[in-house]
């Protein structure tokens, strides 16, 4: 309220607040969950309108893999760290931790800006759960930032086209074994020993 002795009254029920409800004493309030914070300005006998704001609570997750079961257009606020393990374009990292791995996409390219590989993306960050066209991607809200110090050698596992499964699905590895390969456009024909598996360069790389 603008007018000079008005005392501000809340409430975090849902009701209506009256001059019985708390005061507010001019100082932040901590809410712990989805809130609806209700407010009215009283001086004397006047009386404002009820103002009134819903915070809605972010849930958090502490590993990649409590993320990876949510579904799609999920908010969540991250609690982990993760460690980068490819960037194969401005709009594309690859991370991971000791329990999964997953991708990040930032269409814009700015919000990921400071992502190296071998760096550690520090805790607390968040977005929202993007699938499209089946992939899974973590869709970050505002510029994620990375834990200070040097990159450390990242390494890929190698696996063989029998690891080729949806459960590693945004995992970055080394495939062994390939006999040959051709280029159509973004599909690759690859030969391993008597297989063929047909790949997609999701990021154009030469």
């Amino acid at each position: 309220s603008a007018d000079e002795g008005a005392t501000i009254y809340y409430t975090l029920d849902g009701t209506d607040p009256t001059a019985q409800s708390t005061q507010y004493a001019g100082t932040a309030f901590e809410i712990t969950g989805t809130t609806t914070v209700r407010a009215i300005a009283i001086k004397g006998d006047d009386k404002s309108s009820v103002a009134s704001a819903t915070f809605t609570a972010i849930p958090s997750f502490a590993t990649i893999a409590a993320m990876s079961a949510l579904a799609n257009n999920a908010v969540f606020a991250f609690t982990g760290e993760a460690l980068i393990v490819a960037k194969p374009t401005a709009k594309h990292v690859f991370i991971k931790d000791e329990t999964g791995s997953s991708l990040v996409y930032d269409n814009s390219g700015e919000l990921t800006e400071a992502a190296a590989v071998g760096k550690t993306i520090a805790a607390n960050w968040t977005g929202k759960v993007s699938i499209y066209k089946n992939l899974f991607e973590l869709v970050p809200d505002k510029a994620i930032a990375v834990k200070d110090g040097d990159a450390v050698s990242v390494t890929y596992p190698e696996v063989t086209v029998a690891d080729l499964t949806a459960e590693n699905v945004n995992k970055v590895v080394t495939l062994k074994g390939i006999t040959s390969y051709t280029v159509d456009g973004k599909y690759i024909a690859i030969k391993i020993g008597e297989t063929d598996v047909v790949g997609y360069n999701q990021f154009g790389l030469e």
